[in-house]
């Protein structure tokens, strides 16, 4: 089945979105419609903050390209991209774990801040029993 260019604007609109809410704002990302077989794939230059987006334009095995499926690509590259940087560490020979410590910390950070929305759990204390 062929995308259409429908199809590859709403997977770059869904991926944005995404983007903006794990706060990858920092990041320029570079969409390509092109590919057969690959529903969709990043490849970064964390240390340039510049990313290319492929986007299939035909994949094999489907008939059809339900919107709900499209939007779930974009989300889950948009996922891989939020995890691109701890992938690039950990399959660099001079592995430094005090840096994939950073990283994984800056993906927490930034999933803390969309799921709870500034809002902390309160720390039960031995005064508060």
């Amino acid at each position: 089945m062929k995308t259409t260019k429908k199809d590859f604007e709403l997977f770059k609109k869904e991926f944005i979105k995404w983007i903006n809410k794990f706060g990858l704002n920092d990041i320029h990302f570079n969409f390509v419609w092109n590919g057969k077989n690959h529903y969709a794939k990043v490849y970064g230059e964390h240390s340039q903050k510049m990313y290319v987006v492929f986007f299939g334009k035909e994949f094999t095995d489907m008939e059809k390209m339900p919107v709900g499926y499209i939007k779930y690509i974009a989300y889950h590259e948009a996922c891989e991209s939020l995890l691109y940087r701890i992938r690039t560490i950990a399959t660099n020979r001079e592995f430094n774990e005090e840096e994939l410590d950073s990283e994984i910390h800056m993906v927490i950070n930034r999933l803390e801040k969309l799921l709870l929305n500034g809002c902390y759990f309160e720390v039960e204390t031995e005064d508060d029993e």
